[in-house]
């Protein structure tokens, strides 16, 4: 399974500029694959030139449901160690806090060693799997 992202650039494929930073993206995900950097299957421009499309790995949840322990039944039977987050000790808590901020860290840590720079970072684009 895969989750479909359509991008619009009002330029479309005149847009030089689009253009490299979409391949930019794809390079990137592509490049070494387990780095905390959600995976790329393929992509391509949409009907009207205008919107571009990657198929990426469907992750199970984001760190904004996370946070908000916004866990329905599904969620809780696939992720199980993060499905009740307020049911753990505080030191559980903390630890499993920490382990999260040292994925993401990697992540961006990658993406910067690659010379890029995440424009978007927040809550929502934080994914975890099973």
């Amino acid at each position: 399974m895969f989750a479909r992202k359509p991008v619009h650039y009002p330029g479309g494929r005149q847009d030089s500029n689009a253009e490299k930073e979409l391949q930019a993206l794809i390079a990137l995900c592509l490049s070494d694959p387990g780095q905390n950097v959600v995976q790329i299957f393929e992509w391509g421009w949409l009907s009207g030139q205008s919107h571009f499309h990657y198929d990426m790995e469907l992750c199970d949840a984001n760190l904004r449901d996370y946070i908000n322990s916004a866990w329905d039944d599904e969620q809780k039977k696939k992720m199980p160690f993060f499905a009740d987050v307020n049911a753990l000790g505080l030191l559980a808590k903390g630890l499993q806090v920490w382990n999260i901020m040292i994925d993401i860290s990697a992540g961006i840590a990658f993406v910067h060693s690659k010379k890029y720079v995440h424009r978007d970072i927040k809550a929502e684009n934080g994914t975890t799997t099973a």
